[in-house]
């Protein structure tokens, strides 16, 4: 009888180990691996495959911070961290950039790891790499003891093999942030910050413009000769924008944002009625210069960028008309502009420019005013929604005022003070950065 319970007592402390011993085993490490773009098949494989293989994988969840995951589902999924990587070149070589996250939006960790000729990290790297993780997010599954049963007095005359299961090595220690900065506190940017988005080397923007444009005489007299102004209440317009970074995969960032760009921008089906009589009209704008922007186009945080370019505008009216004088003027242009993350795939849109106009005929120096000035304003606002990785889509309205001041015409034949030429519009439009 008394052996009887005490089989009974052993099987029941047996079963007990098992369960605790197979509720530590399923309680791995959960980790989220993020999309990496341009990876190729090895390196997928080995960030996708081999690391789910240690570690339990949580699908990963894009979101709005500076990382480009979202913190609170990924609490949610009780995800013990999260690994986002991102791709750059130095020469010839390819550099792969990893960060991991665990409790805040900021890297506890950052990897920099050059790439073999597979495209994939090297098999002591990635050794490494596992280690540190396991480091960080704790060990891999325990092995369970032997079960307590050969503890148990037995009728069987053989006791039973224990098998000798040599422990994994242990993980290489990584130095933890100093004791004056607390887990969870902000961490520093320079030191483990997250890898910045790589810029693109090509960016191109294509728009369907609906605006009005209104030329009028300031101080203008009766004289020998009336002058005309314009109004042009309603007109469309096409416009495009291609961008070139050069250096954009240089892996510096100062020389990453700086590149050139070219615009161009017309009107379409526009006249203008004169006596009755419609007549045709074109409105055409070009730029061209250089530009600097401190990071990609809705990259998730704020971007500044500047731009110095040459413009060149037109307004014709044809035939022409007495007293209605044609506009063309170039000029050098200096902007600011700033792109503000709203969260999501939301930014909003901001950017400011002057001009001063080196010409200005035939209002300046022609038929009409003998001498003058001019100079130009600009201010530009909207939202731009990303559609994907490398679209956008850009909802923008733009005021613009060009103002003239005129020397007198030494005949007096136009009489006038000066002119001023507004113009305002709203754009849709498409951004691509491949």
């Amino acid at each position: 009888m008394r052996a009887g319970r005490l089989r009974r007592a052993g099987l029941a402390a047996a079963l007990l180990l098992g369960l605790l011993a197979a509720g530590t085993a399923a309680a791995a490490p959960r980790l989220s691996v993020a999309p990496l773009p341009g990876a190729r098949p090895p390196l997928l494989k080995q960030l996708g495959v081999e690391l789910c293989r240690a570690f339990e994988c949580v699908a990963f969840v894009r979101g709005s911070t500076r990382a480009g995951f979202d913190l609170a589902r990924m609490r949610q999924a009780r995800a013990d961290g999260i690994l986002v990587g991102a791709l750059s070149s130095i020469g010839a070589s390819r550099i792969l950039s990893l960060s991991l996250y665990t409790d805040t939006d900021f890297a506890e960790l950052t990897w920099r790891v050059p790439l073999d000729a597979r495209g994939a990290i090297p098999a002591e790297e990635f050794a490494n790499l596992q280690r540190e993780l396991s480091t960080r997010l704790g060990p891999p599954p325990p092995v369970p003891p032997p079960s307590p049963q050969a503890a148990v007095p037995q009728r069987s005359p053989a006791p039973p093999r224990v098998i000798e299961v040599p422990l994994p090595p242990p993980p290489v220690l990584v130095p933890r942030p100093p004791a004056a900065e607390p887990r969870g506190a902000p961490a520093r940017p320079a030191s483990a910050s997250a890898t910045p988005a790589p810029h693109p080397w090509l960016a191109a923007e294509v728009a369907g413009l609906l605006g009005r444009r209104s030329l009028r005489f300031l101080g203008a007299v009766a004289g020998p000769a009336p002058l005309r102004g314009h109004e042009a209440p309603r007109f469309g317009a096409a416009a495009a924008r291609l961008e070139l970074y050069p250096a954009a995969r240089s892996g510096l960032p100062l020389l990453a944002g700086l590149g050139l760009f070219g615009a161009y921008q017309r009107s379409l089906g526009l006249e203008t009625t004169v006596d009755g009589a419609p007549r045709d009209t074109a409105l055409w704008q070009l730029s061209a210069g250089a530009l600097w922007r401190s990071a990609p186009s809705g990259a998730g945080r704020l971007s500044v960028r500047g731009a110095l370019s040459y413009e060149a505008a037109r307004a014709t009216v044809r035939p022409a008309v007495a007293g209605l004088p044609d506009v063309a003027t170039s000029g050098l242009r200096a902007g600011l502009g700033l792109d503000a993350p709203l969260g999501g795939p939301a930014i909003a849109l901001l950017e400011g420019g002057a001009t001063r106009w080196r010409t200005a005929r035939d209002l300046i120096g022609g038929p009409y005013f003998p001498g003058g000035s001019a100079w130009a304003l600009d201010l530009e606002a909207g939202l731009g929604w990303a559609l994907g990785d490398r679209l956008q889509l850009r909802l923008t309205g733009r005021w613009s005022m060009t103002r003239y001041d005129v020397d007198p015409h030494p005949e007096g034949i136009y009489r006038a003070s000066g002119a001023r030429d507004d113009q305002l519009t709203g754009s849709l439009s498409f951004r691509v950065a491949p």
